[in-house]
This record gives structure tokens, sequence and C-alpha cells, in this order.
């Protein structure tokens, strides 16, 4: 059968056309995969680093993270405050809360620290078992116990921290990265994630992040300007909390002496082991009124914010807001008591004084006369003396 000309030009035009979309398809595929295999600059990995805690930190509803710490150290070369506790993160923007409890170093009793802290006002409050602390910065109690997020290098846990400001610091992320001249080194895998692999310029810091897992620090390695290593942190087992949206499940940091006058046998060795396993995360279901810290009855509250320090006579919970409305009462009810207090000062005081003044009056009485009595018996002594 003989296929008429026009016909065949038609498809031949078809195959044409097939084939140039094919590769017009495939270059395109190409083009993409290139784009994707360019490495970041430290500016675009900072944005991004910046871009995932912030989703992290803002995650609608709010998050909850619960953890045990693990902690193996030789105390000789100088150690970690706690041997070991659990704790809990609260995470409903703009609040921030945090709970540790734990055996400390030597300490026979466990010790319960919580931590309350606002990005937006800058309030804080803190409880060490039956002290409570309000402050109008952020303390060490609502920033010194949490641990997933310190071991995540997390600039948002650090104290000096301030909402929309570059924090001063060549460790947390990521501002370090602001700061310091990163460079894309390669590519590899940690637990099996594939990871970027960036270091300083000096060689002292090298970070592996894992782009496609929320640019999670998977492992860093910190050195000292002899090339010693004094730091090394990995997260592992990282799990898909909401879409896009990663955690680590399993954290351990090595901490290396930084002292060069140990013994060379104990510089290859960790002074001491931090392991963090996460043991639930759940994202949503946090109240706005939440997350906040609990006041025991008893407690001493010492409110910086209005300069004033009562006792808490009530029992239950009691947020930050709460516990300033509370301080607000005890200086109200203080300043009333002044008055009263003040006359019943006053009614002591001018109480005192006159019983001082009386003793005072027999006491100068009375030697007056004791003084007369013996001045005579001189006086005769001398003439009896005399004849």
């Amino acid at each position: 059968m003989t296929i008429p000309m026009p016909v065949q030009a038609d498809a031949r035009r078809i195959m044409v056309t097939v084939v140039l979309l094919c590769l017009g398809v495939v270059c395109v595929t190409g083009a993409a995969q290139t784009a994707r295999a360019v490495p970041l600059s430290a500016a675009e990995l900072s944005r991004a680093i910046a871009a995932a805690h912030q989703e992290l930190f803002q995650l609608p509803g709010g998050v909850r993270i619960t953890y045990h710490l693990y902690v193996a150290q030789d105390r000789r070369l100088g150690g970690f405050a706690w041997e070991g506790g659990q704790g809990r993160i609260a995470i409903r923007w703009p609040k921030l809360y945090n709970m540790f409890e734990g055996r400390q170093a030597r300490a026979r009793e466990t010790n319960l620290r919580e931590g309350e802290y606002n990005f937006v006002t800058g309030l804080s409050a803190g409880r060490d078992n039956q002290f409570v602390s309000i402050t109008p910065y952020r303390q060490s109690w609502s920033a010194g116990h949490l641990f997933p997020l310190h071991l995540l290098f997390m600039e948002e846990a650090d104290q000096r921290y301030v909402l929309g400001e570059d924090l001063e610091t060549d460790y947390w992320l990521p501002s370090a990265l602001n700061k310091g001249k990163y460079t894309w080194k390669g590519k590899t895998n940690v637990d099996g994630v594939p990871c970027d692999v960036f270091s300083r310029e000096d060689d002292l810091d090298t970070i592996s992040v894992a782009a496609e897992h929320s640019y999670i620090v998977c492992q860093r390695e910190v050195r000292d300007k002899t090339r010693r290593l004094i730091e090394s942190v990995h997260n592992t087992r990282l799990k898909e909390i909401r879409p896009k949206v990663w955690f680590p499940m399993v954290q351990a940091q090595e901490r290396y002496s930084k002292d060069p006058t140990v013994p060379k046998w104990d510089l290859s060795k960790p002074t001491c082991v931090l392991k963090v396993v996460v043991s639930g995360v759940s994202v949503g279901g946090i109240e706005d009124k939440d997350p906040h810290i609990a006041v025991p009855k008893g407690a001493v509250v010492d409110d910086q914010i209005l300069s004033t320090r009562y006792q808490r006579t009530g029992a239950g919970l009691s947020t930050l807001e709460t516990g300033i409305k509370e301080g607000k009462h005890a200086a109200i009810e203080s300043a009333a008591r002044a008055p009263a207090q003040a006359v019943r000062l006053t009614t002591v005081v001018l109480g005192v004084l006159l019983g001082l003044l009386t003793s005072v009056t027999v006491a100068v009485g009375y030697q007056r006369v004791k003084s007369g009595g013996n001045g005579v018996g001189r006086r005769g002594a001398s003439l009896k003396h005399d004849r």
C-alpha cells in the first residue's frame, strides 16, 4: 500500500514534533535537577534555617515535646550540672514553656525547674522548687533547660536572643552563619539522611545540614585553634511531625576537655556525653492561656517587674500574667497595710523609748543616792583618820 506524499509529510512532522517535545522535557528535567544540585550559599542557608525555626515555633495550635536526658561524664575534668532527668517543652507562639526535673550532681533530692517566656513582650517567669521569680528580661530558668532545642543549635533557645535582632554568636544558628564565612564543601550521609556540608573558613566549625528535612543540623564538629575536637553533636532518627516539618528523636553530644594541660590520653575521650531521647512530639491542642508554670502554695514570689516580694497563699496553677496580677494585688495590699503598720511601729517605738527613759531616770536616781552615801562615809573616814 502506498501512502500519499502529503500524508507522509504530515507523519514526519508529527514524529519531529514528538521528538522535540521529548527532548524539551528531558532538557527541562535535567535543568531542574541541575538547579537542585547547585549548593546553597551561606546566606541562603541562614535564611532557610531561620524559616525552618519559625515554622516550628509558629505551628498552628502549638507543639509539645517530651524527652529524657541521660548523662555520662568524668567529674575530674569539670562536669555537667545534671546527672540526668526528664523534661517537656510546649510552644504556643509567642509563648515558650519548659520544665526539667532531675538530680543535680552530688545532690540527694531531685530538683524541679520551670521556665516561661513571651517572645513579644519579653516577660519571663522561672521556678526553682519553692521559689518563683518574674522578670522583665529572659532569665536562665526559661532558657537554660531546653536541651532538645539546644542540641539543634536554635538561637531562639539562648538567653540572649531577642526577637528580630541578630545574635552576637559564633555558635547559635542561624546568626553564626551570618557572622562567620562558611562555604559548601560537598555532600554526605548522616544516619542515612543526605546532607550538605558547610565549613567555616578557619575549619573550626563544620556542619552537615539536611536540606530536605527542615534544615536540621544532623552533625556538627567544633574544634579549637589547635584543631582539637571539643564538641561533636549528632541529631538522628528524624521524624516528620507534620508535612515537611521534621524533628530528631535521638540526639547525642560529646564534650571534650578544653584544658590543654589535661594528659593526652584524656584528650581523645569525651569528658561528658549527653543523650536526649525524645519520647513524644505532638502538634496542636495547646490553648492560648497555655503554657504556664505551676506556682505551688507557699511559694515565695519575687516580682522584679513590680518590685514586690510575697508568699503565695493560694493553690493551683498560675500563668505569667496571673503572677503579675497577683504581684499587683500583693503590692496594693502591702501599700494598704503600710499606714497601720507604721502606726503600730510608731507605738512600739514610743513604748520602747518611754521604757528606756524610765529605766535611765531610775538608774540615775539610784546612782545619785548611792554616790551620796559613799561620800559621807568617805568624809567620815577621813575625819576619823585626821583625828
